[in-house]
């Protein structure tokens, strides 16, 4: 995606890869990765940092809080297409990238020329869109429930 992504300025947002087993978190327009997922067996690092749960994963606040940076930074460039990619119940509760979701929202209220593209698992669909997609216009282009 990033190689694709790269070679057309007019995309922005940020990406959740898996990179070494971890989640990472990828400004699209500058390439920047940062890791999301802490190693749940490095107490050192766990217990130093902010830390969000989900599920069996743990979250590093401060890279979530990078990516929002990112995101509104891309927000005032000019794009035709922005992607938040790892759409999951973390958002849904409030926190990780909500904040750059909610500006995205704004922004397309206001920018009627910009297309946004969420990936949603499709478990969290139906959520996703009832409170955050719920004040505006929205299609689901295409819904993959499984890869391989």
């Amino acid at each position: 995606m990033h190689t694709i992504c790269k070679s057309s300025p007019a995309i922005a947002g940020i990406l959740q890869p898996v990179i070494d087993g971890k989640r990472c978190l990828h400004d699209i327009v500058t390439g920047e990765i940062l890791q999301l997922e802490a190693d749940i067996f490095d107490f050192e690092i766990v217990n130093s940092h902010s830390i969000i749960k989900s599920g069996k994963y743990l979250l590093y606040e401060e890279s979530y809080e990078w990516a929002i940076k990112r995101a509104e930074d891309a927000l005032a460039s000019e794009f035709q297409l922005f992607i938040i990619d790892g759409i999951s119940s973390i958002e849904l509760k409030g926190s990780g990238m909500i904040q750059a979701i909610h500006r995205v929202l704004c922004t397309a209220a206001v920018a009627q020329t910009k297309k946004f593209l969420f990936v949603v698992k499709p478990k969290h669909l139906n959520e996703f869109s009832r409170l955050i997609l719920g004040a505006i216009d929205y299609k689901i282009v295409n819904c993959i429930t499984e890869i391989g």
